[in-house]
């Protein structure tokens, strides 16, 4: 848990507690020690968390969060009233059943009635996961073993992604990406992005300029960065 509340502040030191919108976390990234430090540093967050977690009921009895939302049918959701008492914060609880019957309860800060519009971002971050591994760049298929090596390599693939992704938005306002039965895209908006730039560098001495109009998608954002973390320094 040390190690997220440190990430979260590196990020701060580099980018300003500004440039964050949103903290989300599956149920077991939720801890009290976590969500003291958002609520400290005024951050926003919805983090799922477990049915059998204590929170408080309208009288101030902890009980585990799935008996609070037991009366709810397939497709509904309900917000608790006030705030609720889970890992010892004062916090907003909302839930729903799923489809699968599965209970999705989050904890969040502030906005309750918003927090399942938010929660759904979350795709994105599992998205990036999956493109960093399988789906794109095989990161774990690397055999580092330094920490400093390791962090450089998470970090390139990351910019790479994001290259990917902008490059991707550019082809999807071109061709529109199919939307399939489930309502979701056929593929994410990395796919495109990332064939468009293969077929760019398999043809790098034809297509140089469309390489160097690409690049500077990337390059602009970073530019304007206040590089004060010396690792993202030499990165670069």
């Amino acid at each position: 848990m040390d190690e997220r509340i440190e990430l979260i502040e590196r990020f701060i030191k580099i980018f300003s507690v500004h440039k964050i919108g949103c903290i989300f976390g599956d149920r077991e990234f939720i801890s009290g020690k976590q969500s003291a430090f958002l609520l400290d540093n005024g951050i926003h967050f919805v983090m799922r968390i477990k049915v059998n977690f204590r929170i408080t009921n309208a009288r101030g009895v902890s009980v585990s969060a799935e008996t609070l939302f037991r009366d709810l049918k397939i497709g509904e959701y309900k917000v608790l009233k006030g705030k609720r008492v889970v890992n010892g914060q004062s916090v907003y609880v909302v839930g729903t059943l799923l489809p699968d019957g599965e209970y999705l309860i989050l904890a969040t800060d502030k906005n309750p009635v918003t927090a399942f519009e938010e929660y759904k971002k979350r795709q994105g971050v599992e998205t990036f996961f999956q493109c960093l591994k399988g789906r794109g760049f095989n990161f774990e298929d690397t055999h580092m073993t330094f920490p400093d090596r390791i962090d450089k390599q998470i970090a390139l693939p990351a910019i790479a992604f994001s290259q990917c992704h902008l490059t991707g938005e550019q082809c999807a306002s071109q061709k529109t990406i199919k939307i399939k039965k489930h309502r979701r895209k056929a593929v994410s908006l990395f796919r495109p992005g990332l064939d468009h730039l293969g077929r760019i560098l398999h043809n790098i001495s034809d297509l140089y300029h469309k390489f160097n109009e690409n690049l500077r998608i990337i390059l602009e954002p970073l530019n304007s960065i206040n590089l004060q973390d010396t690792s993202l320094a030499q990165m670069r």
